[in-house]
């Protein structure tokens, strides 16, 4: 199975049931918050079985891109790192994980994240940047969504496509479109000042 295609049905604390062609399936994320009852999702799966009084019993974890999907096959393919931790690393913003793997910085996945120093360190030790997607894909479907009407809207005000691409890449999509409209035109406002300096 690479994918399942269905309608949310169902929201815990870790996961959510995922009704497709009138079956169930229970799928762990590292973020329930973004997806809204009775809408339909597509899940990347990773599929975890264990044997149990010889009995296979199957967990299924759900990511919205192949890139982190990917990713986390990497961590848990180090010794160990489980799926739980492994869901936790993957809800940091995507440029924090890379810059801090980059700079080997331990205190941001402890303090910051409330990832234990010995699960921090295990990644910190064996993770790569080259085995990390750059590519935009690996960023939310949230995020991609106002990735792409925050371009619009700074088309529309008259950013030239340089400007957005620097500003977008700057910006944190966890607030909101508003704010992310002032705060590009903030950035443009100091990038001209700093040009006529």
């Amino acid at each position: 199975m690479e994918y399942i295609l269905g309608q949310v049905k169902d929201k815990l604390e870790d996961s959510i049931i995922l009704q497709a062609n009138n079956i169930g399936y229970r799928i762990h994320l590292n973020n329930t918050e973004e997806y809204k009852i009775n809408k339909e999702y597509k899940f990347y799966i990773f599929v975890k079985q264990t044997f149990l009084n010889s009995t296979i019993h199957s967990k299924f974890f759900g990511f919205e891109t192949i890139e982190k999907k990917n990713l986390f096959e990497k961590i848990i393919s180090i010794n160990g790192i489980g799926p739980k931790n492994a869901l936790n690393i993957l809800k940091i913003n995507y440029k924090d994980l890379i810059d801090n793997i980059k700079t080997n910085n331990t205190n941001f996945f402890i303090i910051d994240n409330k990832i234990s120093k010995r699960i921090a360190d295990l990644f910190l030790a064996n993770i790569k940047i080259e085995n990390i997607s750059t590519k935009k894909e690996f960023l939310t479907t949230q995020e991609l969504s106002m990735r792409k009407d925050l371009n619009e809207y700074l088309k529309y005000l008259g950013f030239d496509k340089l400007e957005i691409k620097k500003i977008i890449n700057e910006l944190n999509f966890k607030d909101s479109i508003e704010n992310l409209i002032k705060i590009s035109i903030e950035k443009r406002n100091l990038l001209k000042e700093k040009n006529h300096e």
